[in-house]
C-alpha cells in the first residue's frame, strides 16, 4: 500500500469554513503524520494528507458566515484517562470499492487509533458510499419512469453487491442484523420508486433520500469489519444528528462539491450528537477503556443529513469532505485527514502532456522517415555506381563483390537505425508502431521497385536472376 503525505488544499479550505479559523501557509505545513506500515491488503491507498492546526482569526476579520460557524460548540464529555484529541478521517467511494479496500481502511483506522506513542487516539471515520453505489442508486430512480422492472433489477444488483461484500468481512452474528436493515431499506426505496411512476417526474428530494442509503450501507459494512476484529466501535447515521438548513433540493453536479447552499445548524446538531454519544458510551462501555492502549472508532455516514422538519437530505455531491469538517468541529478534533485511493499524483497537467506527446510522435515520424529515405537513397546510389563500373553491363566478378559488400554494409546500417528508431517509438507511444511499419514498408517497396526497374531497363541482371 502506497502512502504519501501531501497537503490537500481543498480539504484545508473546507476546514476554514467548518472551524472558522484563519489560514496561514506556515500553519498549513506544521507537523506531519507518520508513515504507516503496509497492511498487505489488495489495492493501493495513497494518503493526500497533512496534519493541520489553525490559529483563530481576530473576530473583526471574520465574515458573517464564518463568525456564525465559529460560535463555540460544547465539547463532548470524555473519560479522564483519554488524553488525546479526537482525529477525523474521511474515505471516499474509491477507497471503499471492494472487500479488500474495506479491510485496508479498517486496518488503517485501527493503526491510526493506536496513536504515536503517547496514548490511543479516539478516532472518527467519515465514509462515502461504496464505489459506484451512488450512481447505481441514481440509475434506480431515473429508470423507474420508463421501466419499473429495470429499476427493480438495478436496486437488487446494488443490494446484492453490498450484502455480498458485508458477508465477506464479518461472521453472521454481526452481519445478519445489518443485512436485515439493508434489505428493509431496499423495500423503502422500492416504495419511493413506485410512487414516481404516478408522479411521472423525479423530485429532487426523492433523489436525495434514495442516494443517501449508499452511505448508510457503507458505514455499517465498515463497522461490521471493525467489530469482527474485536475493536471498540460504533456507527452513526448522520441523519439522526446532523441538522442543516438547505436552500434547495437535488444532488448537484458530480464532483462539483456545491455545498454553499447547505448550512449546518450547530446548536441543535451538537445537542443531538452529545445525546447520541452518551447513549453509545453507556452501551459499549467506552468510558471503561484503557485509553493508553485502545480508543473507540466511530464510523459516520458522510454526505447525508436532515432538515429541521426531519426530512432526509444531503450535503450535495462530493459533500462527504464537508461532513468530515462538520463532525471535526463537533468533536473538537485536533486533526482532519482526507484519504484518496490512487496510484500516484500527477506531476503535470495531463491535457498539456497529451499535446506534448503528439509533438513527440510527429517528431519521431519525421525522424524515422528522413533516416529511411536517406539510407534508401544511398543504397540506390551504390547500386547505380556498381552498374556503371561494370563495363560488361552485368554485375559480376569484382563489381559484384563491390555491390554485395556495399549492399550488406548499407543494409546493416539502415536496419540498425530502424531498430533504434523503433525502440524510441514503442517507448513513446503505441501509435508510433503503426507509423514505423507504414513508413518502413512504403520506403522499402518504393526503393526496390524504382531500383529494380532502372537496372532491368539497362539490361543489368540483378543478383539471383539468370539470363
Amino acid at each position: 500500500m502506497v502512502r504519501a503525505q501531501v497537503l490537500l488544499a481543498a480539504a484545508a479550505a473546507s476546514s476554514l469554513i467548518a472551524f472558522g479559523h484563519a489560514w496561514s501557509p506556515a500553519a498549513m505545513f506544521a507537523g506531519s503524520a507518520p508513515a504507516l506500515r503496509s497492511a498487505g491488503r489488495a489495492g493501493s491507498l495513497l494518503s493526500l494528507r497533512k496534519s493541520t492546526r489553525f490559529a483563530a482569526a481576530p473576530r473583526a476579520a471574520r465574515s458573517p458566515r464564518m463568525a456564525a460557524v465559529a460560535e463555540s460548540v460544547p465539547k463532548i464529555s470524555m473519560p479522564s484517562q483519554a488524553t488525546q484529541e479526537w482525529e477525523v478521517h474521511k474515505f471516499g467511494g474509491a477507497s471503499l470499492n471492494d472487500v479488500g479496500l474495506y479491510k485496508t481502511v479498517g486496518d488503517l483506522l485501527v493503526a491510526e487509533s493506536q496513536g504515536r506513542g503517547d496514548g490511543a487516539i479516539p478516532t472518527m471515520a467519515i465514509v462515502s458510499a461504496m464505489g459506484g453505489m451512488t450512481d447505481q442508486l441514481i440509475k434506480v430512480i431515473t429508470s423507474a419512469l420508463k421501466d419499473f422492472d429495470a429499476a427493480k433489477q438495478a436496486l437488487d444488483d446494488a443490494i446484492t453487491r453490498q450484502v455480498t461484500t458485508l458477508k465477506e468481512l464479518a461472521p453472521p452474528e454481526i452481519t445478519d442484523p445489518i443485512e436485515a436493515r439493508i434489505r428493509a431499506d431496499g423495500q423503502d426505496i422500492l416504495s419511493v420508486v413506485q410512487s414516481l411512476r404516478m408522479l411521472r417526474t423525479v423530485p429532487g428530494v426523492s433523489i436525495e433520500v434514495v442516494t443517501g442509503f449508499g452511505e448508510i450501507w457503507s458505514a455499517q459494512t465498515l463497522y461490521a469489519y471493525l467489530a469482527a476484529q474485536g475493536h471498540p466501535t460504533s456507527w452513526l447515521d448522520a441523519r439522526d444528528v446532523l441538522i442543516v438548513k438547505s436552500d434547495g433540493a437535488g444532488l448537484g453536479e458530480k464532483g462539483s462539491a456545491a455545498t454553499g447552499g447547505v448550512e449546518p445548524l450547530y446548536g441543535v446538531t451538537s445537542e443531538k450528537f452529545r445525546s447520541w454519544w452518551a447513549e453509545e458510551t453507556d452501551k459499549h462501555k467506552f468510558d471503561k477503556l484503557d485509553y493508553k492502549n485502545k480508543a473507540p472508532i466511530v464510523v459516520v455516514t458522510g454526505f447525508v443529513a436532515s432538515t429541521t422538519e426531519g426530512v432526509p437530505t444531503t450535503l450535495k455531491r462530493s459533500g462527504s469532505d464537508y461532513s468530515a469538517t462538520i463532525f471535526a468541529k463537533l468533536m473538537s478534533a485536533g486533526r482532519v485527514t482526507m484519504w484518496k485511493n490512487t496510484d500516484g499524483v500527477y506531476t503535470a497537467d495531463p491535457r498539456s502532456v497529451i499535446v506534448m506527446l503528439m509533438c513527440v510522435c510527429v517528431h519521431t515520424y519525421l525522424h524515422i522517415y528522413m533516416h529511411i529515405g536517406t539510407y534508401c537513397m544511398v543504397l540506390c546510389v551504390c547500386m547505380y555506381v556498381c552498374m556503371y563500373v561494370c563495363t560488361e553491363g552485368r554485375i559480376s566478378g569484382s563489381c559484384g563483390e563491390i555491390y554485395v559488400c556495399m549492399y550488406v554494409c548499407m543494409y546493416v546500417c539502415m536496419h540498425v537505425c530502424m531498430y533504434a528508431c523503433l525502440y524510441v517509438c514503442v517507448y513513446v507511444c503505441d501509435t508510433c508502431m503503426h507509423t514505423y511499419i507504414h513508413t518502413y514498408i512504403h520506403k522499402c517497396i518504393h526503393t526496390y521497385i524504382h531500383t529494380y526497374t532502372h537496372l532491368r531497363k539497362r539490361g543489368v541482371t540483378v543478383l539471383g536472376e539468370t539470363g
